[in-house]
């Protein structure tokens, strides 16, 4: 686990994590899991909730802002880059389990997209339900009874940061014993938004491309998020270096 401002993020690769996972469901036992990137750190400052939540979760480390905190604080870098949108198809494809899935979030269209692509890629999962992130708070609670009787394995949260944290928080494991929060990923799978080329991603540049395309909504985020987030991060590693200087040098 790396220690990141009070979240204990896990330090994995993608094969750990799907044994991790299989092991779940092999014990029946019930999984939160969340990405944490530079913008839900922020959360984890402006809302004391939110930090107080992950704590329950599986927390994996998305993007190239979690490696240079890992770097700051720890000394190292992730072993593999956790986000979603690769993470979420790499279970479906290697966990030794069939699994009952429902959707939760995006837009009416990309979210039932989603859900005819997932089914045609990974026929021997089962799409039981999708729901569009667009309702009242007044209907949750009907959406969760449905989702409950549609007796799935896995929910797959994307309402955004955090949302899509909180929702697990509340209704996991009583509407489903394992619920990801997966932010963008039916936006992608569906074709609605575009990923960012492989050589982008390769070099760690997927954020840069998102801005350049979704620049309106995109551009508070990575433009103030980032430098917020590193100061943040900085501010942390000079604190615990202080903290470790007292206890030598008293």
């Amino acid at each position: 686990m790396v220690d990141i401002g009070g979240v204990s993020v896990l330090s994995s690769d993608i094969e750990e994590f799907v044994a991790r996972f299989d092991a779940s469901m092999a014990a029946q036992q019930p999984m939160k899991v969340a990405f944490l990137n530079a913008n839900l750190f922020n959360f984890t400052r402006s809302d004391p909730f939110v930090l107080h939540i992950l704590r329950e979760f599986t927390v994996l480390n998305d993007g190239v802002g979690l490696n240079l905190a890992s770097a700051i604080l720890k000394g190292a870098v992730f072993p593999a880059n956790m986000n979603g949108t690769d993470l979420i198809p790499a279970v479906l494809s290697m966990t030794t389990h069939r699994l009952r899935i429902f959707l939760v979030g995006s837009r009416p269209s990309s979210v039932q997209r989603a859900s005819e692509v997932i089914a045609a890629m990974w026929p021997r999962h089962t799409i039981v339900g999708c729901q569009d992130g667009y309702y009242e708070q007044a209907e949750e609670d009907e959406i969760v009874e449905r989702i409950k009787s549609s007796n799935p394995d896995l929910v797959l949260v994307g309402l955004g940061n955090p949302r899509q944290e909180v929702w697990i928080a509340k209704h996991i494991p009583y509407a489903c014993p394992r619920g990801f929060a997966v932010g963008g990923l039916f936006d992608f799978v569906s074709g609605a938004v575009p990923r960012a080329p492989a050589v982008l991603r390769a070099l760690s540049l997927e954020w840069l491309f998102r801005l350049l395309y979704e620049p309106l909504r995109l551009w508070r985020r990575y433009l103030l998020g980032i430098p917020v987030f590193i100061a943040r991060v900085t501010g942390e590693a000079l604190g615990r270096a202080t903290r470790w200087g007292k206890r030598i040098w008293p």
